[in-house]
């Protein structure tokens, strides 16, 4: 009997990408800029933060674009100005790719990477932002021929905030679309792996089709913890300090105060009303 001639199995290859969404603010009105110079700014900064997030990136691929500027998702710069609906003057994405060890991409390596690519970075964009070396490099990147005053360099300070990241698997992955409370493990969040007790699958009314909606109706008392926020980049008091600060992460800029607490520190749109309101006693100049 002859042998069989088996058909050579090629392994699945399944990539898994990263996407991990920010935002950053000035203390320049750059929503005021020329389309020239507000192009330009941005396409800046697009550069630097892929220049500093994608540095110690040894993935297939990482890159960074712009989301939204001066509060309009994927703005065409124009010489109509819309209001400024977002905390957050330039929000960016950063993706980042890497070839799974298994086909569910749910090894403990593949862990490992989604963390580490999420832990670098968070700390890259967090230290250049505390150490100024992020002004440094958005200066080289912005084209000389701009029209930007020069002196902003000077004066200009930028702060900003990194999100949890969000993974897809393969071309099509993701979650499942339903939204669970994680009563189980007390995470305090909703989430959506299709691992929801067999009790919510029989009863569909504890499955929501987004997490805003699992957290409104599970998690009123912290909305912002249940949804993964990392502050609004607007102001409060910090009253031991004497000062207003930015509710972001501390370490995401030197304005950064950490977290408010939404229970009981009232925000503010800028550090004068802030100081005004709050921390009246204090000249303006000291407060902000």
């Amino acid at each position: 009997m002859y042998p069989v001639s088996l058909p050579s199995i090629q392994p699945t290859i399944v990539l898994e990408t990263v996407t991990i969404s920010g935002g950053l603010s000035t203390n320049q009105d750059i929503c005021s800029y020329s389309v020239s110079q507000l192009a330009a700014f941005v396409e800046g900064t697009r550069i630097t933060v892929k220049n500093i997030a994608c540095s110690n990136d040894s993935n297939e691929e990482c890159n960074a674009e712009i989301s939204s500027v001066c509060g309009s998702q994927g703005r065409k710069l124009s010489s109509n100005r819309d209001l400024q609906a977002s905390p957050w003057q330039i929000e960016f994405q950063i993706t980042s790719t890497f070839t799974c060890e298994v086909a569910g991409c749910n090894s403990a390596v593949d862990t490992a990477a989604v963390s580490s690519i999420a832990d670098s970075v968070s700390s890259s964009i967090g230290n250049s932002l505390n150490s100024g070396s992020f002004i440094t490099l958005l200066s080289d990147n912005i084209v000389p021929s701009s029209g930007l005053d020069a002196t902003i360099w000077s004066c200009i300070v930028i702060w900003g905030t990194i999100e949890k990241p969000i993974t897809i698997i393969g071309e099509g992955g993701g979650g499942t679309g339903r939204f669970y409370p994680d009563w189980d493990y007390q995470s305090g969040t909703c989430l959506e792996d299709g691992n929801e007790p067999v009790y919510m699958t029989n009863h569909e009314s504890y499955l929501l089709n987004s997490l805003e909606e699992c957290c409104a109706r599970y998690y009123p008392w912290d909305i912002n913890g249940c949804m993964n926020l990392k502050g609004s980049g607007l102001w409060y008091a910090d009253v031991l300090s004497g000062v207003c600060v930015t509710d972001c992460e501390l370490g995401n800029g030197n304005t950064c105060g950490g977290l408010a607490d939404v229970s009981s520190d009232k925000i503010y749109q800028d550090p004068r009303s802030c100081c005004e309101s709050e921390l009246g006693w204090r000249f303006v100049e000291l407060c902000e």
